[in-house]
């Protein structure tokens, strides 16, 4: 019986693999180093290509495996190397070692840095569209109104649709102002 399985049962007897070349290349970001065959090679995420060097990573491993470190590693070098620019967010509120975010901050030149509190309600990060609004005028707020349509999917309810496009024209392009317009009698 475990001959005619055999094929499927067989086991692949290397241990080690060769590492691509493509991730030796020096001009890249410094992600690592492996270890073949007791050589220790540095590893690095090859920049060269654009389309295949931006995309979201995934640093997986064990609690204190060096996932932080990796990616404050990696940050850094892409930005004082290879100008390049990333977006943290960070929930561990630390000092040190142990707040990505921060130590990422700390690395690297105040001119780099963009530190965004999303938590401090007397700062509000505008989330929304009324600095273009205005300087398109009234054909910006047309223009809001109408794609605020589609992307709130409400096709086919015209009274619906003309409510809530001349909600988003009186809000001026805030997200937060469509929602205090329909919902807000003070507000109006």
């Amino acid at each position: 019986m475990l001959g005619l399985y055999a094929d499927e049962l067989d086991v692949k007897n290397q241990i080690e693999v060769s590492i691509p070349q493509v991730l030796c290349d020096p001009e890249g970001i410094e992600l690592g180093v492996a270890e073949v065959k007791d050589t220790k090679i540095p590893i690095y995420i090859p920049v060269s290509n654009p389309d295949a060097m931006y995309r979201g990573y995934t640093f997986i491993g064990g609690q204190g495996a060096g996932k932080d470190t990796a990616i404050k590693n990696w940050i850094i070098d892409g930005c004082m190397n290879h100008g390049m620019s990333a977006i943290i967010p960070d929930a561990i509120v630390e000092e040190g070692e142990r707040g990505m975010a921060d130590g990422i901050r700390d690395s690297l030149p105040a001119d780099k840095i963009i530190d965004i509190d999303l938590g401090n309600g007397d700062w509000v990060v505008p989330m929304d569209l009324t600095e273009l609004i205005a300087k398109l005028g009234r054909t910006g707020a047309s223009r809001f109104g109408d794609e605020m349509i589609d992307f709130m999917d409400v096709g086919g309810l015209a009274r619906s649709s003309r409510y809530l496009r001349e909600a988003a024209k009186a809000s001026g392009g805030s997200l937060y102002n469509i929602k205090r317009i329909i919902e807000d009698e003070n507000f109006r």
